[in-house]
């Protein structure tokens, strides 16, 4: 009982980091236009996406790992604010990241004009 209770815990906390690993991955997949033209924006944003991919599966497994070494409430409250702060890291280098690539180095993200 304490294994299945265990496991439902790892699936809860680390889903929210393989969705974002997902939607990086999707992202990287679906880069430049039906012409195979690539922006200057994709070329640069494609480290940092791999960066937080790597990051993201890493938070996941942390996560699942600390599931099935919790033994008291406060573990699970620790699990929660790992989450917490991965999501505030993921959510404001994704932010960072955009904010310099296009205000800062004016790169083209293929808004047309």
């Amino acid at each position: 009982m304490i294994w299945a209770s265990r496991a439902v815990l790892a699936v809860v906390f680390s889903i929210f980091p393989l969705i974002f690993a997902l939607f990086l991955h999707f992202s990287m997949s679906l880069m430049g236009f039906p012409d195979n033209h690539v922006t200057d924006y994709d070329k640069a944003v494609v480290t940092s996406d791999y960066v937080l991919l790597g990051f993201s599966v890493l938070a996941a497994l942390y996560l699942v790992y600390r599931a099935f070494r919790a033994t008291e409430l406060k573990d699970v409250f620790y699990m929660g604010v790992t989450l917490l702060l991965y999501v505030i890291l993921f959510f404001c280098a994704r932010y960072a990241i955009d904010l310099y690539l296009v205000d800062y180095l004016h790169l083209d993200f293929g808004q047309g004009g």
